[in-house]
């Protein structure tokens, strides 16, 4: 088993009762890969797209600018 089916179970639960706040670094017609069972990251993604907010972020990562306001001067 490749995890999925946790997730699967962890959504399905959920569906129709409460809300599910996802975060992934990872683009959406990237989500497939991380799944080894193409039937269950269907069922997976049917779950999560329908009826989805989306909000995806386009822009450089803040940890790329030395000068990030509010941490003193030397600190990565």
């Amino acid at each position: 088993m490749d995890g999925g089916a946790g997730v699967l179970e962890i959504i399905e639960e959920r569906t129709g009762t409460g809300s599910h706040i996802l975060n992934s670094l990872l683009a959406v017609k990237e989500w497939y890969s991380i799944f080894k069972n193409p039937t269950l990251a269907n069922a997976i993604m049917d779950r999560v797209i329908h009826h989805a907010f989306r909000f995806e972020l386009e822009r450089d990562s803040m940890r790329k600018n030395k000068n990030r306001v509010g941490l003193p001067d030397g600190l990565p």
